[in-house]
């Protein structure tokens, strides 16, 4: 039976005409960018990296690379700055695609914040401040406190705009989960996770409503138009952009977590992905097809799930590099390796030659990279590979980008 399996795939392929074509693989910003130029005609939703971060750790000094782009790619301006945690000097650099936040530590404790634009002009700044600042992605900035600071109903974070004025208060949170911070594609809201809540605020820095979740949030995932935002709580929550909650699912009963959530472009369709997959029509609840059988019997497990192709495509993205494209029936299409490379990690082998109290030798093995997110843009799956630095979804030391081909 395992003798016929490529068979059984490359008719499938003919038959619904898919075909994954890698069209760029790069380190160079400038390369990248470039391409998004050509390509924006076809597909106008694509970003430029204006902005990139480089964080290296040597003992307790931390040094940052800052490099600021234009839309083709040229460098605008390079930063180096260093610092510590225990030091004065720059402790953190906290960025989105086209704005930057330095975090000073000053003697004393506090903390000087200054936010720059995507060509490294500094918009305002703020002396001797308590907390640090994360930008949103819209043009507006929350206070962010230390995970570690108790927090309660009478905690008041600010949120200033592009001039450092203050135009909201946010009451009774600690600060934004910087991996949980959304846009829609034209960033006319942001809705992110500040602890227990999940709150929505509009370009104006007001708040439009918030929901305090009784479990864990794992993750949060929208729809590009804006239309449906998705929480990941082992649980599955959708709410309109009104923050009314319009669908509730338990796609694989108690789970503690999901491994991936994704909504197609129009918030219509929903995929979740754990021990398998399952696809639902968003707007009824309805599930409309599931597979528990491909992935386990291949001993895959899942990093990443999206919907595609004007919804005609479910993408499964597995730690082993294959990528499993199902078309909106169920039916598996396409098993196709990324072969996104290895990196080297250490494993403890017991050596009884060793001391009790460490009866190990350290050996470098290689093993397959998970450090790599994937998106969805129109027809592209791009992926961004890191090494280090700042760990943002949509950028990577390394990126690679695949056309879609698909005929039904």
């Amino acid at each position: 039976m395992r003798g016929i399996i490529p068979v059984l795939l490359f008719s499938q392929l003919v038959l619904a005409g898919v075909r994954v074509e890698k069209v760029l693989e790069t380190t160079s910003t400038e390369e990248y960018n470039q391409w998004v130029e050509r390509t924006r005609v076809r597909c106008p939703e694509l970003d430029p990296v204006l902005i990139q971060s480089q964080h290296e750790v040597k003992g307790t000094l931390h040094r940052y690379t800052i490099r600021y782009y234009s839309e083709c790619g040229k460098i605008i301006k390079e930063e180096i700055l260093e610092g510590g945690l225990d030091s004065e000097g720059i402790c953190y650099i906290s960025y989105t695609n086209d704005r930057a936040v330095y975090i000073r530590k000053k003697i004393g404790g506090s903390y000087q914040i200054t936010v720059k634009d995507e060509a490294g002009r500094e918009l305002f700044s703020l002396e001797d401040n308590k907390w640090l600042i994360t930008p949103t992605g819209i043009g507006v900035y929350v206070e962010d406190i230390d995970p570690e600071y108790p927090v309660d109903k009478t905690t008041v974070l600010r949120v200033f705009d592009e001039d450092g004025r203050v135009v909201g208060t946010l009451k009774g949170f600690g600060g934004i989960n910087l991996e949980n911070i959304y846009t829609p594609a034209d960033r006319r809201y942001c809705v992110f996770q500040g602890g227990r809540f999940i709150i929505m605020l509009n370009r104006g820095g007001k708040e439009l409503w918030r929901y305090e979740m009784g479990r864990d949030v794992f993750s949060l995932f929208i729809a590009k138009d804006g239309s449906r935002v998705g929480v990941n709580c082992g649980n599955v929550l959708i709410f309109d952009e009104n923050g009314n909650i319009v669908q509730k699912y338990k796609p694989f009963g108690e789970a503690k977590y999901l491994i991936s959530c994704a909504l197609s472009d129009d918030g219509r369709w929903l995929v979740v992905g754990h021990s398998g997959v399952k696809f639902y029509n968003n707007e009824t609840g309805e599930l409309v097809w599931k597979d528990t059988v491909t992935l386990k019997g291949r001993n895959e497990l899942i990093k990443q799930v999206h919907v595609m192709k004007n919804s005609n495509l479910i993408l499964v993205l597995c730690r082993s590099h294959n990528m499993y494209i199902f078309d909106k029936t169920g039916r598996l299409l396409l098993v196709h390796n990324l072969k996104l490379g290895k990196r080297l990690t250490s494993k403890r082998i017991p050596d009884e030659s060793k001391p009790k109290w460490f009866p190990f030798t350290i050996k470098k093995i290689e093993v397959l990279t998970q450090n790599w997110f994937s998106d969805v843009v129109g027809e592209y799956l791009i992926i961004n590979k890191y090494s280090n630095g700042v760990r943002l979804r949509t950028q990577g030391d390394t990126k690679i980008v695949y056309r879609i081909h698909y005929t039904p």
